[in-house]
């Protein structure tokens, strides 16, 4: 494995839901040394929920992975998430302090920064905003990096969200 190019996976699981099925999930990929970069989990219908799960690790034991989810009873679906054909978001609220009287920096350009990454002022206050943003980790991360680190306050993130699209029609 020394050779082994990993590269981050995500994976849809449908599970009933349970109390403790996202901890024996959780559990099973951490068991077997990898990190997991991300999860999210929500309840879809009636008696399931969907646990989105990144992870970095090579193909084979992505399929070693998939294979032992199965083994947990109350798994009902394990789906690969196409790196090709795939959409996937995040969700950030980014809590800022008011930057007016700060040398080098003016709410204006916070704003207009906002307003380039496609985000919304959802509160706003004399001592500062709580900013929100949807899109690829990539987008929010180079949204946070461009906000002097002397303004941010809080960072709540979601963990991404992912589904396969459908295919096209010239498939």
């Amino acid at each position: 494995m020394a050779n082994t190019k990993l590269s981050e996976h995500t994976v849809s699981v449908l599970v009933y839901n349970k109390p403790g099925v996202l901890s024996k999930v959780m559990s099973l990929i951490t068991r077997r040394g990898f990190n997991v970069e991300s999860v999210s989990a929500e309840k879809t219908s009636g008696d399931k929920t969907r646990i989105i799960v990144a992870v970095k690790a090579d193909e084979r034991s992505l399929e070693q992975i998939q294979k032992q989810l199965y083994k947990i009873v109350d798994v009902i679906k394990v789906t690969p998430i196409d790196p090709r054909h795939k959409v996937v978001r995040e969700l950030a609220f980014v809590k800022v302090k008011n930057a007016s009287g700060l040398p080098n920096a003016s709410n204006m350009e916070l704003f207009q920064l906002v307003d380039v990454f496609g985000g919304e002022i959802i509160n706003a206050t004399p001592s500062g905003f709580v900013f929100q943003l949807t899109g690829s980790r990539d987008k929010i991360n180079s949204f946070i990096s461009l906000i002097p680190e002397n303004l941010i306050v809080e960072i709540a993130r979601t963990g991404i969200v992912a589904i396969n699209k459908w295919p096209s029609q010239d498939s």
